[in-house]
């Protein structure tokens, strides 16, 4: 089926890098797509609540992008593991074309094989599009840093706790810290122990969090560097750059504390 012919459909003609991006979203199980004549987002949220996943691509992240509504954006619900499946059988092709016809099905075709995948009745996503950046008020904290120095260095941890600490005396250091009933691990990171460490902006604050949650996000962030930014909350978001323009955020809620009466 042709994508001109739809209410809404792309064509991606790097069908490994969509396969990765995909499969970023997989956390969620069930997501929300938004489509219109400027590109497509995904987002959801984990089915614990605790994580927050945002998939963002403009209209020139693809080759071709049809948009043939009425409405101002097309919406729709998706198993996204279903997808994935029929995805990942397609890794070999040249591209893939994705149509939506209906509200009820969509389109994924190559070459010569297609799938109809059954959408989902969903409602919009309660927490709305969970933006902030370093100038927003409610941002405390935020750095830039090589996803490799990054991602070993969270991997050399153990636990099921882990801490960040930004603390300033000499020089501005990021002490991360785990600790389980067996014992604890450590590791400072400073912008001369760190490759691409770079604080935008810092201040002295101690924020904790689910140590697998941690390990689950900066598993599927695939590009070079990551943007991660702290609310004064401790709500944390990594923002993963996707060239020529889009972008994927995970957004973590801290570890709450349960105080013993």
């Amino acid at each position: 089926m042709s994508y001109n012919n739809s209410i809404f459909g792309f064509r991606y003609e790097n069908v490994k890098e969509f396969i990765k991006i995909m499969n970023a979203v997989k956390i969620l199980d069930i997501c929300t797509v938004h489509g219109n004549g400027e590109g497509l987002s995904i987002c959801g949220l984990t089915s614990d609540h605790v994580i927050y996943c945002d998939v963002n691509l403009k209209k020139n992240m693809f080759q071709n992008l049809i948009f043939n509504s009425k409405e101002k954006d097309v919406t729709f619900g998706l198993k996204i593991n279903t997808f994935c499946t029929y995805l990942s059988k397609l890794i070999s092709m040249k591209f893939i074309d994705v149509c939506l016809t209906n509200t009820d099905e969509i389109h994924l075709s190559t070459e010569y094989i297609s799938y109809i995948i059954k959408l989902l009745d969903i409602q919009e996503n309660p927490l709305g599009e969970l933006t902030f950046n370093s100038s927003s008020p409610s941002c405390a904290i935020e750095f830039v840093v090589d996803i490799k120095i990054f991602r070993e260095a969270i991997n050399s941890l153990l636990g099921e706790e882990i801490q960040f600490a930004f603390k300033q005396d000499k020089e501005k250091t990021l002490n991360l810290t785990s600790h389980d009933v067996t014992g604890s691990s450590s590791i400072i990171l400073t912008d001369k122990t760190a490759s691409g460490l770079q604080f935008c902006k810092f201040q002295e604050n101690c924020f904790k969090y689910n140590f697998q949650k941690i390990e689950t996000i900066f598993k599927y962030i695939f590009s070079n560097s990551v943007n991660v930014l702290f609310r004064y909350d401790g709500i944390l978001k990594c923002r993963h750059y996707l060239l020529p323009d889009g972008y994927i955020d995970f957004v973590l809620a801290p570890q709450i504390e349960i105080k013993n009466e």
